[in-house]
């Protein structure tokens, strides 16, 4: 999946065709097609385009697996107001959501290491995100510009790390930041973190 040029493209190995339609629920055409779409607000997304066919099954394409979401990639689409991301991504890059102002639920899967900077700067409708505990780096600005944040739930028993500017810019709204009850003081005495000391409370995590 990647930006480029106002479209979103997905690529994807489609296997429901066959010759004539001959499957149950099948399209006509070849068997083993690695095909894409494209998207101008990730919601609505044009017929899919032909890459590679062939009608014999040992030339499948195979599709690698996909682990990093590639900057900007849903940046400006409006239309999003859910999201859950597959559970293979370990990585979200920078911008990835930013500016996606409809979008109020999201998922991020617990092996995620990393979320990139601006990452959700501008998700004025999102009042709830829980970071896995698994993330080791968190990128400057990701909530920026994030008016209707009530409440971050940071799971991670390790502390990522962070610029101090992460929560800053929304520091005059009521939020509260949720961390394991026995890393408090941990999270509030840890560089960069001190600085919400305030804003840290216990929580017990299942």
């Amino acid at each position: 999946m990647f930006y480029d040029n106002g479209y979103l493209y997905c690529f994807y190995s489609d296997d429901r065709r066959g010759p004539n339609g001959s499957k149950e629920g099948a399209l006509p055409g070849p068997d083993q097609t690695l095909v894409y779409q494209r998207s101008k607000d990730g919601v609505n997304w044009e017929d899919p385009v032909d890459v590679y066919s062939s009608s014999n099954y040992a030339d499948r394409p195979g599709m690698p697996v996909i682990t990093k979401m590639g900057n900007g990639v849903f940046n400006g689409c409006t239309s999003i107001v859910n999201v859950n991301i597959p559970n293979e991504i370990t990585e979200i890059g920078d911008r990835v959501f930013k500016d996606c102002s409809s979008l109020s639920e999201i998922n991020i899967p617990k092996d995620v290491i990393m979320i990139g900077k601006e990452t959700f700067s501008g998700c004025s409708s999102l009042s709830m995100i829980t970071i896995p505990s698994r993330v080791k780096t968190i990128g400057r600005d990701i909530f920026y510009r994030f008016t209707n944040l009530k409440n971050v739930y940071c799971r991670a028993a390790i502390l990522p790390q962070h610029h101090k500017d992460t929560f800053v810019f929304f520091e005059h709204i009521g939020y509260t930041i949720y961390v394991p009850r026995e890393l408090v003081n941990v999270y509030k005495n840890a560089d960069d973190w001190e600085l919400y000391a305030d804003k840290i409370v216990g929580y017990d995590f299942e």
